[in-house]
């Protein structure tokens, strides 16, 4: 359909792999793609996949051998006796297994089945049969708000892109039908084909507005809204925005899944600068800053920082829009335009609560700025985000928002920029002998495959620049020029 052909891949391929990836006890990215990528289409066909989520098996190959057909598959751990009878009987083949992680299963489960795009071809043929209203006439088909074939096809659709790693899916209204693209590792890839009809369009927006309880009254306003979705094992927020366009109202949905939690050990950044983070963390007061574009990880590292806090024994207070994740011991507290619950207002609230520990979620204006770098000094720790490109370009945005680099330094313990790049992938990758030999090291380029589909890249990698501000750090005069500025970059890593 739109991201990748099925897997072909080699019956018993990288099984001691495999073996070695349920031995795991962390749920790790990197093990439930590669466990799926050996799980083979043939083998899953012979257990549906209600079956395979009730018994929590995974179905990897089948090898056929002496009249005698044997079906590899991943079991939860201490499971093995109770599916194997059940399975021999199911699939009339012999069973041999291996047992991995409890975690891991359910989400390898959701992944193999889901990535593939038959239910989700079959759900857009459905949408055909929807018939456009006479002229002049209100069809009882455009008012249509229950499941039907428009909920099969939006349920099939997200749960595809949550299988296979997508961000972003875009609903666009045409004159005859729906545009669907989705965003997969920063890249947009796009279904070939015009889907459904304008009242099959018509009612995906109504179907949308209803999970995401939005009222269906205002037409020619932008509407945002979230719902819930995915399975047992991968729970989604699905962030809605929808906006009046031309032929109609278009629907952006972004996908939030908590299985892309991370430690500060798993961000890719340096273990020295971990380190840092770590030690001063154990210090009373300090501003902690995390930049980059939309998407680049700096919720995550919020996230992950305040893990760490948590650790600690202290009162965290965190201030969001929205709440990203719900978490256990601590105070979140989620904006609120209709109330006018603000940054600012949320702020002067939270430094009458004894806090600890303030997380605000996004930078955005003056007077958030400066309550800030006010609790940052006056015995707090506090972490937030703000859009800026660069280290340095962090200290301009603050300048934007009133405060002086010198103020800034003075607070804030360390800077982190980020970026995310597309990373070659890692099943096709060879080394680009004439560019290696002119650079002198070895550079690898990509020649595409089935499992990027031969878009050379798969996943992301973090890019990071760091800046890390000693205690002792000292700045003479009332101001920072740009050449004290530009200095500063030498501290930057």
């Amino acid at each position: 359909m739109i991201l990748k052909n099925d897997m072909k891949s080699e019956f018993f391929k990288d099984i001691s792999a495999i073996q070695l990836f349920g031995k795991s006890k962390n749920i790790d990215l990197d093990n439930i793609d590669k466990l799926v990528a050996n799980s083979e289409k043939t083998a899953r066909a012979l257990v549906p996949f209600e079956q395979a989520e009730i018994l929590e098996v995974l179905p990897i190959g089948l090898k056929s051998d002496n009249y005698q057909k044997t079906l590899l598959v991943a079991v939860k751990k201490g499971n093995t006796q109770n599916v194997t009878q059940i399975l021999q009987f199911c699939t009339n083949c012999k069973i041999k297994t291996f047992e991995i992680d409890e975690k891991l299963i359910k989400i390898a489960i959701f992944k193999a089945y889901k990535q593939e795009s038959d239910y989700l071809t079959k759900s857009i043929d459905r949408l055909s049969l929807i018939e456009e209203p006479k002229p002049n006439t209100l069809s009882k088909a455009i008012l249509d708000t229950n499941k039907g074939e428009i909920g099969d096809f939006l349920e099939a659709l997200i749960e595809y892109a949550i299988a296979n790693n997508v961000s972003d899916i875009h609903i666009t209204p045409l004159l005859n039908g729906s545009y669907i693209r989705v965003r997969k590792n920063g890249e947009i890839l796009e279904h070939e084909k015009v889907v459904g009809s304008t009242t099959a369009h018509t009612q995906l927006v109504n179907r949308v507005k209803v999970l995401a309880g939005i009222p269906n009254i205002k037409l020619s306003e932008p509407i945002d809204g979230k719902f819930e979705a995915g399975s047992k094992a991968i729970k989604v927020e699905v962030r809605v925005s929808i906006l009046p366009s031309l032929h109609g109202e278009n629907i952006v949905l972004r996908l939030h899944t908590s299985v892309n939690e991370r430690s500060l050990n798993e961000l890719g950044l340096s273990q020295n600068y971990i380190e840092e983070i770590l030690k001063m963390l154990n210090l009373p007061e300090g501003l902690f800053i995390f930049a980059g574009p939309t998407g680049s990880g700096k919720t995550t590292a919020l996230y992950a920082l305040i893990a760490e806090l948590q650790k600690r024994s202290l009162i965290i207070n965190t201030i969001e829009d929205p709440v990203e994740r719900k978490l256990e011991g601590l105070v979140q507290t989620e904006l609120n335009k209709e109330q006018d619950l603000t940054y600012a207002k949320c702020l002067k609230a939270v430094l009458r609560q004894d806090p600890d520990a303030i997380i605000v979620g996004e930078l955005r204006d003056e007077q958030s700025a400066s309550l800030i770098l006010q609790a940052a000094i006056t015995g707090h720790l506090v972490a937030t985000s703000v859009h800026a490109r660069s280290v340095l370009d962090v200290f301009k945005r603050f300048e934007n928002f009133g405060i002086k680099a010198i103020d800034l330094l003075q607070a804030t313990r360390t800077i982190s920029a980020f970026k995310l790049l597309p990373k070659l992938c890692q099943k096709c990758k060879v080394i680009d002998l004439h560019t290696s030999s002119i650079a002198g090291y070895e550079i690898y380029k990509s020649v595409g495959c089935s499992e990027c589909d031969y878009s050379f890249t798969n996943g992301l990698v973090l890019i990071a620049e760091t800046l890390i501000i000693p205690n002792n750090y000292q700045v003479k005069g009332e101001n920072i020029n740009q050449e004290q500025l530009s200095k500063i970059g030498e501290y930057i890593s």
